[in-house]
């Protein structure tokens, strides 16, 4: 099979690699589409994780069943959808429903404990993969995971019908999230920095406010849209100022969740205490919300799809140094593994 492996940090190279083959839980998919995500991108692109050694990469993927092993739940062509994380689910955060912060979470997960989704065939789990209904297309179900990532983090906020929720940064994750938080009957506001991001969030059709993040007026127009602060704050910037700005901008009680990697927000104890903010960080998701996901897709509720650009395998390199020269601007990238 044909597979992408970084030989040295921001260095992509085509290879050959043996199909993997169904063996214990495992059951082999053979992949149609993959998401280039932003971990990808700062965490393993940048760094040059696993150079050297043909490890592939990509956790966010779709595909059909071509090997079930021993499974009973799965047969040959079965349209499905993968999760990474590789949970034991048998602590007291599985038994809990919190598998998502088990610590076992990363040990064999695809793309990041084994092989993953850069690669034409992928071993998974079989009780981590799920069917992706007919209504749903490759497209949609290879961005079932980052949705999932940007459910769990409004969950996390606690967005509700009516919740004035402000969200920070327009990439795809901020994105998800406006678009789950939408569903949810939450008031949405985003701020982003980058023109064509904030040209797309407001024409996403889920977005009731866009400002720009590098507005110097940006606090001000944010207590125009909530005077008494926003219920829920959800980072997806990385940024600090854009942080502090969210942080600064939370209502007496309120919600902030940090989904995104990057500098800390400043803090204000005094004023975090007097105002008892509540901060949370938000790593992956559980089984329900990937699940819940799919069933959103299913039923037309997020349609994620307007906001892909699919690649082929050999245009990732090009695309990834594009998007580091601010050349690329899309807010998913899906790479189309049989082309």
């Amino acid at each position: 099979m044909k597979a992408l492996t970084l030989v040295a940090p921001k260095k992509f190279e085509m290879i050959e690699k043996n199909i993997p083959v169904a063996k214990d839980n495992k059951v082999v998919i053979k992949i149609s589409k993959t998401g280039i995500c932003g971990s990808d991108i700062h965490m393993i692109w940048a760094t040059g994780y696993g150079a050297g050694t043909n490890f592939v990469i990509g956790h966010e993927f779709c595909g059909v069943i071509s090997d079930p092993g021993n499974s009973t739940n799965f047969k040959i062509g079965d349209r499905v959808v993968a999760m990474e994380i590789d949970s034991c689910l048998n602590c007291k955060y599985c038994n809990s429903g919190h598998e998502n912060i088990c610590d076992h979470v990363l040990d064999g997960g695809p793309g990041i404990g084994t092989d993953g989704g850069y690669g034409q065939y992928v071993a998974v789990r079989e009780d981590m993969v799920r069917l992706i209904p007919d209504s749903v297309s490759d497209i949609l179900a290879a961005m079932v995971e980052p949705a999932a990532i940007s459910l769990h983090g409004v969950n996390l906020a606690k967005v509700e019908k009516d919740t004035n929720v402000f969200i920070t940064g327009a990439g795809a994750i901020g994105l998800f999230a406006a678009a789950c938080a939408h569903v949810k009957g939450a008031n949405v506001t985003i701020s982003e920095a980058n023109p064509k991001r904030i040209e797309i969030a407001r024409n996403s059709g889920f977005v009731d406010n866009v400002l720009n993040a590098l507005d110097e007026n940006i606090s001000e127009n944010l207590k125009k849209i909530a005077p008494a602060g926003f219920d829920a704050v959800i980072e997806c910037s990385g940024n600090k100022n854009a942080s502090t700005t969210g942080l600064n901008n939370l209502r007496k009680g309120g919600n902030m969740v940090l989904i995104a990697y990057g500098e800390q927000p400043d803090i204000n104890v005094f004023n975090f205490v007097n105002n008892e903010y509540h901060l949370s960080g938000s790593l992956f998701f559980t089984r329900q919300e990937f699940e819940d996901v799919i069933k959103l897709m299913e039923e037309g509720k997020i349609n994620l799809e307007p906001f892909a650009k699919v690649i082929k395998m050999e245009e990732v390199q090009k695309t990834l140094e594009n998007l580091e020269k601010g050349i690329e601007n899309e807010i998913k990238y899906i790479i189309d593994m049989n082309d």
